[in-house]
């Protein structure tokens, strides 16, 4: 075992080149972390680079994100990034070939051993961080590089089928949103409040307590921030007072989390497909039953459209890291609202799509669970 900062290269802490008009930017929100990928790099002006835009990195770098380490926020930075500026919330590892092999030291950065070393040591109880040298101070198994080589190799491949479960689901989802453009953009439909569209006032969460005497079931926000509703998300939790049915999931609610330190997760709303009476949803998110005009495959469809995204934006509030939206913003998104036999005919779709959607996540499931057994093999377990 051997400390990481051992075995990686100094990175300059250099920001953009001031005689150049602007650069590509890497932050925290351009990371993906169900992809392991950088995916939505910024352009930026120089004149209007921020402060955290101090590390310049090159392609083969591993970005590992000092906030909120549980949700392992890491990247390796691809060639046409090669130059681009990354933000001082990551942790920039740029292997010393002669001893650690690049792709090696980027499965284990994505490896649970790596992320509970971490989270050991993070400090702050609502924004959770590690400092850079906490990072390089990870001790990391060091065979020959031969060897290190093969294990990369191993994980690559046993990633190839997860890889394309994700794709499936993808094409599953521009499908669904080919069927909705298909069906409504273009039309000329009236717009109300989502307020008009309840069949009863918004309902918040339970707060958990760490120092509560009732122990219960509880959703996670992993529930709705995959796209669709996980009934598999739950865990246990203590609670200063017992819940009662208004807090806890009823199919055919809508669902939208109320909280998240990821600016793109606050607002995101999805159907609750399941009736769950022993199953409580947390503060951090915010329940909604609809009305007869409305149906809820076409709310969770329009609900992820731009013009919904940027009223939830606008609306946001950020404290201690996190972003926020309350029932009043909530309530006062516009919805343009056509006839229910049309939203009718695209649930109809839709759910025929989900039963395919349903097969291919349980089998992605099953591949993660693997994927972490194996990864707990070649690199230990958690310690």
């Amino acid at each position: 075992m051997t400390p990481l900062g051992t075995l990686v290269q100094p990175v300059s802490k250099a920001g953009p080149d001031p005689d150049s008009p602007a650069f590509i930017y890497i932050d925290l929100s351009s990371v993906n972390s169900e992809l392991k990928q950088v995916v939505a790099p910024s352009n930026v002006a120089v004149a209007d680079a921020p402060s955290r835009a101090r590390q310049r990195v090159r392609a083969g770098d591993i970005l590992v994100s000092t906030v909120r380490p549980n949700l392992n926020g890491v990247a390796v930075v691809p060639e046409h990034l090669g130059d681009a500026i990354a933000s001082t919330g990551f942790s920039v590892l740029r292997a010393k070939a002669e001893l650690l092999d690049s792709r090696y030291l980027f499965q284990f950065v994505r490896s649970p051993n790596f992320v509970s070393q971490l989270v050991r040591r993070a400090t702050g109880a609502s924004y959770p961080a590690v400092s850079e040298g906490i990072v390089r101070e990870v001790e990391i198994p060091l065979p020959p590089l031969p060897e290190q080589r093969r294990i990369a190799a191993t994980l690559d491949r046993a990633d190839e089928p997860r890889a394309k479960r994700r794709h499936a689901l993808e094409l599953i989802h521009a499908i669904e949103t080919a069927l909705f453009e298909s069906s409504f953009l273009g039309g000329q439909w009236s717009t109300v409040l989502l307020s008009d569209l309840l069949a009863e006032p918004l309902r918040n969460g339970i707060s958990p307590s760490a120092s509560g005497k009732h122990m219960g079931k509880v959703l996670t926000l992993s529930a709705i921030t995959r796209g669709s509703f996980d009934a598999s998300a739950v865990k246990e939790s203590t609670f200063a007072a017992l819940h009662d049915v208004r807090q806890t999931v009823r199919a055919g609610d809508f669902l939208i989390c109320r909280g998240n330190g990821n600016k793109s997760m606050v607002g995101v709303g999805v159907l609750a497909t399941e009736t769950m009476p022993a199953v409580a949803f947390p503060d951090t998110i915010i329940a909604a039953r609809l009305a007869e005009c409305v149906v809820g495959a076409y709310l969770e469809a329009v609900w992820q459209r731009t013009e919904i995204r940027r009223q939830i934006e606008s609306g946001a509030r950020t404290t201690n890291g996190t972003y926020k939206v309350n029932q009043e913003v909530v309530n006062g998104i516009q919805v343009p609202l056509p006839p229910l036999d049309l939203q009718e005919r695209f649930a109809s779709a839709v759910t025929a799509l989900s039963t395919v959607r349903e097969k291919h996540h349980r089998h992605l499931v099953k591949l993660d669970e693997m994927f972490r057994a194996l990864q707990a093999q070649l690199f230990g377990r958690e310690p």
